[in-house]
């Protein structure tokens, strides 16, 4: 995901009165998404196609 679709995620999210987004991710991109103020809340209880 790229910086400007993650803004306007975030912009979509604001005009529909969203008090969070909540992202579920590879552990590789954390980083990524960190640099944008997201917090790591640990590991998810799903797993999509068996991917934890």
């Amino acid at each position: 995901m790229s910086a400007k679709l993650l803004a306007h995620l975030e912009e979509e999210a604001r005009k529909r009165t969203r008090e969070t987004v909540t992202l579920t991710c590879k552990e590789e991109v954390i980083s990524f998404y960190e640099k944008y103020g997201y917090i790591n809340m640990g590991v998810a209880d799903s797993a999509h196609r068996g991917v934890v």
